[in-house]
């Protein structure tokens, strides 16, 4: 029997009632919490993994410092300096459209697109590679959520000089020149971090790759910063006097093809180079092709020389200035009679070339075109070259005669200059090369092509080219070329540009390729300008550029003068050498009125011993 009265039972059963209602409110709790960890570590466990990885996990690359660019005497062409990328931390920003309007200007970036990278979640750039300046212009404490991260940035501190054989740099990546070519060497190895944050971003482990990044290796180079300056003021100013389109100069080293400089112009900046468009940025030394005209009949007397079948002084019958190819008829500048090899290659007769390719021969004209590598790349280390045209399997008489004056085959300015440094080289073939070595953490690492010569004439054939060519300078077409104090030999060429209907009446390839010193050989140039306008002649337009260009040249590099035969005025060296760095140089050397009647009167002795063994012509 209940001992409880009316009101203790009544609690009783109101107390039961809560606590039933209280274990079936914590059930369906339990329950719904049952359910929701169910849903978040086993139905989608792999949902919330990725999305906690990408809140709190983000992956950083540290890159190493790009390698320095420098010239033959350590002047630097292409440095790394620190910059910043601003990002934004999107979560923190406030107003996206109201950031957006005041950052672009400061960054030169549309609003529209800062805006839709600040409605981008997580950590987003903004702006890469900033320059201080351009970074200090910015108060970040006025815009919460933006922050600085260093980078570094490629700058070439002499702007557009040697812009087309350097290349440039893209924000991430190299795009042309020797820093495509080279880049794996230069960009170093980066390293991947995997940065770990808390709910508030703030930073609590750093896990992943060990070390730090490996720095990239400094390239050094075989131009001179000073005989590429030297190039590139004669190339421009000779373009504009002429009315020409364009133009490039090569400058080799005879005894390995060592390129001492390579310009092209137009030219462009490669520290603003998305302001400048393809035709700026195409290097012509390597990448054009042309028909040479009669700087290619230096080719020819070297093939009638090897054959034995022409001698200099050997009377030729020039056909009053005319002959007859298949169904053409080829004229000469001038009608000539009857000269001297020696005399009709000094004033470029077509006739006469025409002559010496039939004697020398089809085969032997097909072998040595070959042998000095036309219709293939040299294999510098520069990406793009073009191989040049040369009719291979068709090498018929017409064929030899129209390559005979430098016609039916198309070369680069780099071929045909290193053919000419193959004759200044005694004959031996080298491929050109623009880097000498690599520098990594101090330690020098040659990468100079070994052993990759081979001979393509004989060294008495070689030297007989070098007269006759002198003989260009001393009476010829190229007298223009001719400069105070030294021998030089060389070739002038005026080539017709061919088009859609074939060649063209007005455009044409106004050419020179000199070597210099003649008989002791330090520089080997070719001037090329397309399509001239004031004088199309190779001899007016592109000889004088060379004159210009090698008297300096030689005059820097401390190149001894020949003894002076009679009639010669003594030249005046009088202004100090020229300064690459600070403004144009100042050298101005005398031209020459002339040279000796024959260069039989010169000793050969007496410039070096580079032909001693050779003989005479």
């Amino acid at each position: 029997m209940s001992t409880l009265g009316p009101r203790a039972r009544s609690a009783r059963r109101r107390y039961v009632g809560r606590l039933a209602v209280l274990v079936a409110f914590c059930g369906l709790w339990m329950g719904a919490i049952t359910v929701r960890l169910f849903d978040l570590q086993i139905r989608g466990a792999d949902e919330y993994r990725e999305r906690a990885a990408r809140q709190q996990r983000s992956e950083v690359v540290l890159n190493p410092k790009r390698g320095t660019i420098y010239d033959a005497r350590r002047r630097p062409l292409a440095v790394s300096v620190e910059t910043r990328t601003l990002y934004a931390e999107t979560a923190k920003v406030g107003e996206p459209a109201v950031v957006a309007a005041e950052i672009a200007p400061l960054v030169g970036r549309s609003r529209e697109r800062i805006e839709a990278l600040l409605n981008k979640p997580g950590h987003v750039p903004l702006a890469r590679k900033l320059d201080r300046e351009v970074a200090d212009r910015i108060d970040l404490s006025a815009f919460p959520g933006l922050y600085f991260l260093g980078e570094s940035k490629r700058k070439y501190p002499m702007g557009p000089l040697m812009a087309h054989v350097l290349g440039f740099v893209g924000t991430d990546r190299s795009l042309a020149g020797l820093e495509y070519r080279y880049d794996r060497e230069v960009a170093g190895e980066s390293v991947r971090r995997h940065v770990l944050r808390d709910g508030q971003q703030r930073l609590v482990v750093v896990a992943g790759s060990l070390g730090e990044p490996k720095p990239g290796a400094d390239l050094h180079l075989t131009i001179d910063a000073t005989i590429q300056h030297l190039a590139e003021r004669a190339l421009r100013e000779t373009i504009e006097s002429s009315g020409a389109s364009a133009g490039s100069v090569v400058i080799l080293a005879p005894e390995d093809s060592a390129v001492l400089a390579m310009a092209s112009y137009p030219t462009f900046d490669p520290n603003r180079f998305g302001d400048f468009g393809p035709n700026e940025r195409r290097n012509r030394a390597l990448q054009d092709s042309y028909e040479p005209g009669s700087t290619f009949k230096m080719i020819t007397a070297a093939g009638a020389f090897e054959r034995g079948v022409v001698h200099p002084d050997q009377i030729m019958d020039c056909g009053n200035g005319r002959i007859r190819v298949g169904k053409a008829l080829i004229k000469d500048h001038k009608p000539f009679p009857e000269l001297t090899f020696r005399t009709a290659i000094a004033k470029s007769s077509n006739v006469c070339a025409i002559r010496a390719g039939g004697l020398a021969g089809s085969e032997t004209m097909q072998e040595l075109v070959t042998a000095f590598g036309f219709g293939e790349v040299t294999g510098i280390d520069l990406d793009g070259e073009h191989p040049g045209i040369v009719p291979l399997r068709v090498w018929d008489q017409e064929t030899t005669a129209y390559a005979s004056m430098g016609h039916g085959v198309a070369v680069t300015p780099l071929q045909l200059a290193n053919a000419y440094a193959a004759v200044a080289n005694g004959g031996v073939w080298n491929r050109p090369y623009l880097v000498r070595a690599l520098e990594r953490e101090g330690e020098v690492v040659d990468v100079r092509p070994r052993n990759r010569g081979h001979r393509v004439l004989s060294r008495a054939t070689a030297y007989r080219v070098i007269r006759l060519l002198e003989e260009v300078v001393v009476s010829g077409t190229g007298r223009k070329a001719a400069i105070a104090g030294y021998r030089v030999a060389g070739k002038t060429g005026t080539a017709e540009k061919s088009d859609a209907s074939g060649y063209s009446e007005t455009g044409r390839v106004a050419g020179f390729v000199g070597i210099a010193p003649a008989r002791a050989p330090r520089l080997v140039c070719l001037v090329m300008i397309d399509e001239p306008t004031v004088s199309t002649s190779g001899g007016e337009v592109a000889a004088p550029a060379f004159q210009r260009i090698i008297s300096e040249a030689l005059f820097y590099l401390g190149a001894t003068p020949s003894r002076q035969p009679m009639g010669w005025s003594q030249p005046v060296w009088l202004q100090p050498a020229p300064a690459p760095l600070e403004g144009p140089p100042q050298v101005r050397v005398a031209a020459a009125d002339g040279q000796s009647a024959s260069p039989d009167q010169d000793d050969a002795s007496t410039e070096g011993e580079l032909w001693t063994a050779a003989g005479s012509s």
